[in-house]
């Protein structure tokens, strides 16, 4: 990639590759599909291309999967095996980058069935929505198309943004597992969270402040915020 090879002309791609990911996954898929930072409406133009988007990018996942999911890892968080929905959606979503169905149905989630009732109270209108039930069932065939017509029409939007992006998310998420860690340097607890989340300052203004994931104490505290 000439980002790498010619840096010092080429380096701000890496900054539009960054907000590029963090605008699909970090923000859409995880803040407002997840978490409900604020509510969506299905039907809008720009949440069906976001939803495409995001499924396409093979970053944390379909919009629907997250949707019903994601929020069994902050009841079980930070628990190494015994956290079943970080442990899965990490190496088998982001870190592998496989659109793999079925994963969020892990038996060892306690109250499986009253966890999932609640996730569809909170998320009826997404989980619902037939486009986004449709990415989430075509997300190879999207993720494949999406990036060989990008290889054919724009391959320096494929690789100076998409699969830059890509590496860029995986990279967060694995210093957002570093921060964890016992004795890692600049890690506090702002609040006591039922798991062992914590803040880590030196990973969070290496990205810039724009990853929340990193103060992942406080995000887990205040989830929706």
């Amino acid at each position: 990639m000439t980002i790498f090879t010619d840096f010092a002309s080429q380096w701000f791609w890496l900054i539009v590759a960054t907000y590029y990911t963090i605008t699909i996954n970090d923000t859409f898929t995880h803040r407002v599909c997840s978490h409900r930072m604020f509510r969506v409406d299905p039907r809008r133009w720009w949440y069906k291309i976001l939803t495409f988007l995001s499924s396409a990018d093979l970053g944390h996942g379909q919009v629907r999967t997250i949707a019903i999911g994601h929020r069994a890892h902050h009841l079980y968080a930070e628990q190494g095996r015994a956290d079943p929905i970080y442990m899965r959606e990490f190496w088998f979503g982001a870190a592998c980058a496989l659109p793999l169905r079925g994963w969020i149905r892990h038996p060892k989630i306690p109250n499986f069935t009253m966890f999932l009732q609640i996730s569809y109270e909170n998320n009826r209108n997404i989980i619902d929505d037939p486009w986004t039930q449709f990415c989430e069932r075509y997300t190879a065939v999207m993720a494949l198309t999406y990036m060989t017509v990008l290889y054919f029409v724009a391959p320096w939007f494929l690789f100076k943004v998409v699969l830059p992006g890509r590496v860029i998310l995986v990279l967060a998420m694995v210093c957002a597992g570093i921060s964890r860690l016992k004795n890692v340097p600049l890690s506090y607890r702002n609040t006591d969270t039922p798991d062992q989340s914590s803040n880590n300052l030196l990973l969070h203004y290496l990205f810039l402040g724009i990853f929340g994931g990193l103060l992942q104490n406080n995000h887990h505290s205040h989830p929706d915020s």
